[in-house]
């Protein structure tokens, strides 16, 4: 497959792995896999927020429970998305940039069929910073996403967590998101069932 040109043309393409394969692939914890999860096209909502390098492309919030852990956990993923011929150290950074906001950051690039070696420098990069690394030969077939690195889990606070959803994630998103927690007896200042 050729490249996919220009980079905007690729966030449906990766979203759609995301809402497809995301949960049961690499690239989510182990024990997030039968989680809840709610994702968006972010690349272009709103303004940005937080200054240069701000805005991810794609963005997932995923709501897990353990079998002995007696409550939900939170986590918040970054999808930074690049061509073929747009990867390079410059990207690395630009997800980087994006844990102040999240949980996980991935770089997430298609790489072309016939290379057999990926740029290490932006491998290396990833694993430095403790990035996730996510080629494809194909974006367009869910089956050819490999996840090369995982990223690193950092705490978010929860006034972060919220911000971000609140200022980046659509509005039919964060309808559904609202009315998740809300089926799940959450009330929207936070408490469980009416308690704190």
């Amino acid at each position: 497959m050729p490249f996919v040109r220009p980079e905007s043309a690729l966030y449906p393409l990766v979203h759609r792995w995301l809402q497809a394969d995301f949960k049961a692939s690499e690239a989510m914890r182990a024990e997030a896999r039968n989680a809840v999860t709610f994702t968006d096209n972010i690349a272009e909502q709103g303004t940005r927020h937080g200054g240069l390098w701000s805005q991810p492309d794609l963005a997932a919030v995923v709501y897990a429970k353990a079998r002995y852990l007696p409550h939900w956990t939170a986590d918040l993923y970054s999808f930074e998305v690049k061509t073929g011929d747009g990867i390079g150290q410059e990207a690395v950074y630009e997800a980087f940039a994006h844990t102040r906001f999240v949980n996980f950051s991935y770089l997430v690039w298609q790489v072309p069929i016939a290379q057999r070696d990926i740029d290490n420098r932006v491998l290396d990069l990833c694993q430095k910073f403790g990035l996730g690394a996510l080629i494809t030969p194909e974006p367009d077939d869910p089956r050819s996403y490999r996840v090369v690195h995982t990223p690193l889990r950092r705490e978010t606070p929860p006034s972060t967590f919220d911000q971000f959803i609140s200022e980046r994630f659509s509005e039919q998103t964060k309808r559904a998101i609202q009315g998740w927690l809300s089926a799940a007896g959450w009330a929207q200042d936070g408490r469980q069932d009416g308690r704190y």
